[in-house]
Parts: structure tokens; C-alpha cells; sequence
């Protein structure tokens, strides 16, 4: 059993536990914890003590699962109001802090930290109406995709100016999202795939290839097949260079080659999705186990700074 500290972990997490394996292997470490679902938590606002002994944010979610918007703005909120009252104590008790979860739920952010990387990524206009929408298009080569700021918001795809003019005047445009739209040129993909590398404090963990079978290149496919693959190594240092921009300290960095030219493209930052990409066993690695680890390092960390004080 756990003896470190008495307090359990916190962990930020809105779903049913047997979606999430990382649950399962806390669990059995013997590693006490608490669920906290964000869409239905309250907290103190006089009260900035953290109870727990490490907070988790752990925004994965099931596949095809809509977010609940609420929990989003309640966890990132949260995580703020922890954060700021006792900043060198309290930092090191969360995973994952509020620049991660915001990186997280808006897709502007995280292109705006693909370009704080230095890195490249498909030609984005963002627009706040619909009416700019017409205007920016001209400026795009076709297809183009349309998304909705937030990740679990729909993704449309026209495949030329005519199309568009005709989901605008019969008002198909209006459930793409709430106040911000992207308007992106769609890249075709090179062996119709994508890459996803999972990364675990700022480093590789591992990767897949997920095959696309339809024309969502940010959401998650209806169908998919799945297959670990190991990038090249400028590609795996780009990935990690990414998380430490985003300041993230669980999560998945997407890539996709463009057919017309094998430009490597970068274009979403997730939560840690490992257990919805494929099954660990295809892996060739542990990575419950690895994060598990991880998090029990953190939780050591804790408690020499509580030690010291």
C-alpha cells in the first residue's frame, strides 16, 4: 500500500471509470484516489488549499464522446484557483495545470502553440462570423475544412466554393461552433493516415498510425485501423519540443504528411488518448504502467517540497 501521503490523488476526469485503464492500474498499485467529474464539482473560492495529494487532469475522453462544455470551463477554472494562491507548492501538485487544459479545449490554441514551436502546420484563417467566412475561402485553396473552436465540435469539408455558398445560404454552417470558426486547407493525406505520438513529461512514449476512413483529420474517425510505428527521430524531437511549449504534462501530438509535396504538417495537441488508440498489447510498451510511474514520481517530489517547508 501507498504510504507517501494521506491524502488521495484528485483525479480530473468526467467519463465512467472503465473507460480509463490508467484507473485501473492505480488502482491496482494500491494508489488511493478520488474521480472528480468536473461537470458536476463544486470548490471554494476562500478555500485555496489543495486536498488531495496530487491533482490529475485527465481530460481523455471515450471515443466519439461530445465534451461536456461545462466541465471544461469548470476544470480549467479550477485549476487556476489552485494554482495561483501558493504557486511554488501547489504547481507541483497538479498534472497537466490550466495552460494545458485550455491548449486542450480550443483548437486556436493549440495551433498558436504548433507556431510557438516553430513548427509548421496547415494554412488557417480564424473568423469570428459566419458572414468572414465567404471572404476568407477566397483566400484558401479548396477543399477547405470549417471547425468549430472547440475539439469536439463538428468538422465540415467542402470540396469547392459552390458548395460552400450553398451550406451558407441554407444555414448548415450554424453547428460548427459557438463565436470562432477555423477555415483550413485540407491536406491530403500520404498513405491516408496520420501520426499521433503520445508523450509523458515533455518526452516520446510511443506512436501510432491512425488510418483515416473519412474526412475528419482532427476528430476521431467512425472507423479506423491502428498501428504502432516508431517516426523518424527529428519528428519525435519535434513532438517533444511541442509538449514542453504547451506545457504539457500527459498528452498526444497529431502530424500528417501532405501527398503533394511529403511536407510534414502539424495540426492538434490531445489529451492522452491510450486507451482508445490501440491496444497495449501491440505496443510493445507499458503505458498505464509508465504514467503510474510517473505520477508516483510526482507524488515523491510532493513530499520532499511538504518536508522541506
Amino acid at each position: 500500500m501507498y504510504q507517501l501521503s494521506e491524502k488521495p490523488l484528485g483525479i480530473l476526469y468526467g467519463h465512467e471509470d472503465h473507460y480509463n485503464p490508467l484507473l485501473q492500474e492505480l488502482r491496482r498499485r494500491g494508489l488511493p484516489f478520488i474521480r472528480i467529474d468536473p461537470s458536476d464539482h463544486v470548490y471554494e473560492l476562500a478555500q485555496p488549499e489543495v486536498s488531495y495529494s496530487l491533482l490529475v487532469n485527465d481530460m481523455s475522453a471515450p471515443p466519439y464522446h461530445i465534451s461536456d462544455n461545462a466541465g471544461i470551463a469548470q476544470t480549467i477554472e479550477y485549476l487556476q484557483h489552485i494554482e495561483k494562491p501558493y504557486a511554488s507548492l501547489n504547481s507541483s501538485r497538479i498534472v497537466n495545470g490550466s495552460r494545458a487544459a485550455e491548449i486542450f479545449s480550443s483548437r486556436t490554441r493549440q495551433l498558436g502553440a504548433i507556431a510557438a514551436a516553430g513548427l509548421p502546420f496547415p494554412r488557417t484563417h480564424v473568423v469570428s462570423s459566419i458572414g468572414q467566412l465567404l471572404k476568407v475561402s477566397s483566400h484558401l485553396s479548396f477543399p477547405i475544412l470549417v471547425k468549430g473552436n472547440r475539439p469536439h465540435t463538428p468538422v465540415l469539408r467542402f470540396k469547392n466554393e459552390e458548395a460552400l455558398i450553398h451550406a451558407y445560404l441554407q444555414d448548415k454552417l450554424l453547428g460548427t461552433g459557438k463565436h470562432t470558426w477555423l477555415i483550413q486547407e485540407c491536406i491530403p493525406l500520404k498513405a491516408n493516415h496520420i501520426v499521433r505520438i503520445e508523450t509523458l513529461n515533455g518526452r516520446f512514449l510511443y506512436a501510432v498510425k491512425l488510418y483515416i476512413t473519412g474526412n475528419d483529420q482532427s476528430g476521431w474517425p467512425l472507423q479506423a485501423k491502428v498501428e504502432a510505428f516508431t517516426p523518424a527521430p527529428e519528428l519525435i524531437a519535434a513532438a517533444e519540443t511541442l509538449a514542453r511549449t504547451a506545457l504539457i504534462d500527459v498528452g498526444a501530438v497529431e502530424y500528417l504528411t501532405d501527398r503533394r509535396t511529403n511536407d510534414i504538417l502539424f495540426f492538434s495537441i490531445r489529451p492522452h488518448t491510450t486507451s482508445f488508440s490501440t491496444p497495449p498489447t501491440e505496443l510493445h510498451t507499458k503505458p498505464f504502467e509508465q504514467i503510474a510511474d510517473y505520477l508516483e514520481g510526482r507524488l515523491s517530489k510532493v513530499k520532499e517540497i511538504e518536508l522541506a517547508l
